[in-house]
């Protein structure tokens, strides 16, 4: 074989690697709850796609994900009986995608706080969930203060 075939097929194989490194080692997944996760994926160029379940695809999802820029910070309450709202609180700019309306996202407003905390303690209401993600730094926590590790798959 000769020796530009051989340095061609490393070349490849090189690039491949380094494609997976990219796909598989830029996205993060977060446990929510026992059956909740989101998964943020941090992409060259300042993009950021949030996706609000485990997200195992190759490719930018086509439905049911938030874009926003890396530097972002998102509060998100889960609800326990609508589990198919998530209610998202941040400063940052963002785009929701949801084509087929199987996901409803609602923004945080002050007014309607009592809805999450009771008024008394501040402390968040029962079936109430909440994670804090710090997109730029790589960090998110739960209601309770607690760091969550991230997986990569």
């Amino acid at each position: 074989m000769s020796i530009r075939k051989r340095f061609f097929k490393i070349s490849i194989l090189l690039f491949l690697i380094y494609l997976l490194i990219i796909v598989f080692f830029g996205k993060q997944v977060y446990r929510v709850e026992q059956d909740k996760y989101i998964t943020v994926w941090k992409r060259f160029g300042g993009d950021c796609y949030i996706m609000p379940y485990r997200y195992y695809g190759l490719i930018l999802p086509n439905d049911n994900y938030i874009k926003t820029d890396n530097a972002s910070q998102f509060q998100f309450y889960f609800l326990e009986n609508s589990p198919n709202v998530i209610v998202i609180r941040t400063s940052n700019k963002y785009i929701f995608k949801n084509k087929k309306g199987s996901l409803k996202v609602i923004n945080f407003d002050e007014r309607d706080a009592y809805k999450f905390f009771s008024l008394s303690s501040g402390n968040l209401k029962k079936g109430v969930n909440y994670i804090f993600i710090n997109v730029k730094e790589s960090y998110a926590f739960d209601s309770s203060g607690k760091s969550i590790e991230y997986s990569w798959f």
